[in-house]
């Protein structure tokens, strides 16, 4: 699925899930198909939560948890959050940091970048792009809770009313903007077949500088 007006060239893409909705696996897929991710040892290390690694950037995280703490808040704890009513100095604060992480960005479009936070906080650092396109992972949220609680311990029904949150808000920020969907249960199903409508539906949004993936590329990592 593709939605929003097309965007010219190479463009810089965000990648918006929940947690635990396969995003670093699309994040990563997209890396291998020639969106530049970062430079070496930039991704938070791997552990046993995530072994082929989470793909996401650790400034992205700073900036992202500088704008949910500087608040008040944090990515579990968002009652009450909105993000058009943060305090003007931590928006200030937030964007100044995220566009020192642009300026190595920037020179190596397309680039990916993956965070989940980013589903609650796009409409803050939104203004600092001129050629976004999300990509808009999902996974069942009962899939979603179990996972959610099995790491964190979280009741079901607090884990689901996060991933509402998180899902709704995400949808609504990039409202207006290229973006396309991917579904976790259709990449594990078939991951070579997925990977290549994700590149096609990019391309066809205009996006420039991606290739298809060799189906050994792509079921090595997924």
């Amino acid at each position: 699925m593709t939605d929003g007006s097309p965007s010219a060239g190479p463009a810089q893409l965000v990648v918006l899930g929940m947690h635990r909705s396969g995003t670093s696996g699309v994040t990563r897929l997209l890396n291998l198909a020639g969106a530049h991710f970062g430079p070496e040892g930039i991704a938070t290390e791997v552990n046993e939560e995530n072994p082929r690694g989470f793909w996401e950037r650790r400034d992205v995280r700073a900036v992202c948890d500088g704008l949910l703490h500087g608040a008040g808040f944090d990515w579990w704890k968002l009652v009450g959050f909105d993000a058009e009513a943060l305090p003007a100095d931590v928006v200030a604060e937030g964007r100044a940091a995220f566009g020192v992480v642009l300026e190595e960005l920037e020179a190596n479009r397309p680039w990916v970048v993956k965070e989940p936070r980013l589903c609650v906080l796009l409409p803050v650092l939104a203004p600092l792009l001129d050629a976004p396109v999300c990509i808009h992972v999902t996974r069942e949220p009962l899939e979603v809770a179990r996972s959610m609680h099995q790491r964190d311990g979280f009741p079901l029904q607090a884990a689901l009313g996060l991933w509402e949150l998180y899902t709704v808000r995400a949808v609504a920020a990039s409202a207006g903007l290229p973006r396309v969907l991917v579904r976790y249960e259709d990449l594990m199903e078939d991951p070579v077949g997925t990977t290549a409508r994700l590149v096609d539906d990019l391309t066809a949004l205009g996006v420039e500088g991606l290739h298809h993936l060799e189906p050994d590329d792509v079921l090595g990592f997924i």
